[in-house]
């Protein structure tokens, strides 16, 4: 009788073990959901696009325009042309396992429910890449 306790009290003990690391696990998912989500907030600045598909760099001198985006934390991205807002779209945040960068965490950003593409940062530049979409590449800094 006393192995059949010592067992289930074993068994138990591994059972809240594994339960620790699942929720540890959890947690860590979360906190760095906020992060990136933090770190996104604000108001981004376009500086450049590259079309893979034409192979072409544009931005706003060679535009002669301006584009900024505005992510809140209420889910909710403005976006201006020359300081004007023309659009209004919710947003969604996902990881991504598809899209393979070694150096960057990659998130797959839905705008108004549809896969726009994916977002991640070089240093302090926000990168928007449709290229699974449209070929195109957008850089913004705040």
């Amino acid at each position: 009788m006393g192995k059949t306790k010592f067992f289930s009290l074993l068994i138990f003990l591994s059972f809240l073990s594994c339960q620790k690391e699942n929720l540890s696990n959890e947690l860590n998912e979360n906190n760095n959901s906020n992060v990136r989500e933090n770190k996104l907030l604000g108001k981004w600045n376009w500086v450049k696009s590259y079309s893979k598909h034409s192979q072409t760099v544009s931005n706003p001198s060679t535009e002669g325009y301006s584009l900024k985006v505005e992510f809140t934390d209420y889910d909710t991205a403005y976006f201006y042309i020359n300081d004007s807002l023309y659009q209004i779209k919710s947003y969604y945040l996902s990881d991504d396992t598809t899209y393979v960068d070694t150096s960057n965490t990659v998130t797959t950003i839905r705008f108004d429910s549809i896969q726009a593409g994916y977002l991640y940062w070089y240093g302090d530049t926000l990168v928007l890449d449709y290229s699974n979409v449209d070929k195109l590449i957008e850089y913004y800094v705040k």
